[in-house]
């Protein structure tokens, strides 16, 4: 993928401020203020810097990125669809997971957790967070 222009980036991080603040309106819940101010370094990290490949989430030579602040993942969902992770329409922060959902951020993560029907997209990241990554 070739590098984007900063207005190229600009636009990106506008449409994942959309992405991200239906999100947290369509969830009734989430942080919508710090999710938005970090949305321009992680658009840019992941479309200008960081060696991610969206047809190979396992490659093991990938960059990885760690948000220490988890009430901003907000940001984080609406870019990784917007890269091509995932399609826009699943980037629903307490949208349950299916099984195929399930087998992407398992790969993403490089776990083999399940989803049970249940457990939304925030209860499979804590159960991530609870592994050795």
């Amino acid at each position: 993928m070739q590098p984007l222009s900063n207005q190229q980036l600009a636009i990106k991080a506008n449409e994942a401020r959309i992405l991200g603040l239906t999100m947290v309106h369509d969830a009734a819940s989430g942080h919508p203020g710090g999710s938005m101010s970090c949305l321009d370094l992680v658009t840019a990290l992941y479309f200008n810097v960081m060696h991610v490949d969206t047809q190979n989430p396992q490659d093991p030579d990938r960059d990885r990125f760690v948000m220490s602040k988890g009430h901003c993942s907000p940001a984080l969902y609406p870019v990784l669809a917007l890269r091509g992770f995932f399609p826009e329409w699943e980037a629903e922060l307490d949208r349950p997971l299916d099984a195929s959902t399930a087998r992407l951020w398992s790969s993403l993560a490089g776990r083999g957790i399940t989803a049970d029907g249940t457990a939304t997209r925030r209860e499979w990241i804590r159960r991530i967070a609870m592994t050795n990554f």
